[in-house]
């Protein structure tokens, strides 16, 4: 566990990106696990086909504010992601760091944050073959990454003692004893994990020669 919490896995797609400015964008966004992956694909492959698919949606008076992000995102060189799932049955199974690299043709680097028990103590049917239970951060890249780190934060709270304790039914110490009642009651754990926060931090090599060092947190989605 402590070995996978603190390695940083790299997969390199592609190595003949151009700088054809005088500055590199990086973009940082608490993705919410992935739901919305299809989203950030084609804010990235098909700017105007999102544009044009959500632009009706946005107030009048936020218009431009909208354009301005939407190009401002779909430019960006490197992006940073915060909750990126793999293997979690929310998010489909899906691999979101391997779905956007794939499909984007960029280089990734993933640290996982915590390795999700939820779906294990809420005894929910989950498929055990494809269950992974990862969730962390991701460096999604244009540019070859040559190396990444991972720096584990304090953990201030016991994402599972006691998250298991925080949700656990007054009624569940009777349930242990086998009352019938209580097995008809439906004991909810949301966020059991092991881990804690971290920083993903890689070097990655420009069409200069340059290496830039770039950092991705968890920033709350607010």
């Amino acid at each position: 566990l402590q070995a996978h919490l603190t390695m940083a896995y790299i997969t390199n797609r592609k190595n003949d990106a151009v700088l054809n400015k005088s500055f590199i964008r990086i973009a940082h966004w608490n993705i919410n696990r992935g739901f919305n992956v299809d989203q950030i694909k084609e804010i990235l492959l098909n700017p105007d086909s999102y544009k044009n698919k959500y632009l009706p949606n946005v107030r009048e008076g936020k218009h431009q504010h909208f354009n301005e992000e939407l190009n401002a995102f779909s430019g960006a060189d490197i992006v940073c992601l915060n909750e990126a799932d793999i293997g979690m049955p929310r998010t489909k199974y899906k691999n979101i760091p391997a779905v956007l690299g794939g499909s984007l043709g960029w280089n990734t680097a993933y640290a996982s944050e915590f390795v999700e028990l939820g779906p294990i103590f809420q005894n929910n049917k989950f498929n055990t073959n494809q269950y992974r239970g990862l969730h962390g951060n991701v460096i999604l890249s244009k540019f070859p990454i040559v190396s990444a780190e991972v720096i584990r934060i304090p953990n201030f709270y016991d994402w599972y003692g006691e998250e298991v304790e925080k949700h656990k039914s007054p009624l569940e110490y009777a349930r242990i004893g086998g009352t019938k009642l209580v097995f008809s009651q439906k004991i909810e754990v949301k966020e059991v994990r092991h881990g804690s926060r971290n920083a993903i931090i890689a070097d990655i090599k420009l069409p200069s020669g340059q290496i830039v060092t770039v950092v991705s947190t968890h920033l709350e989605d607010r």
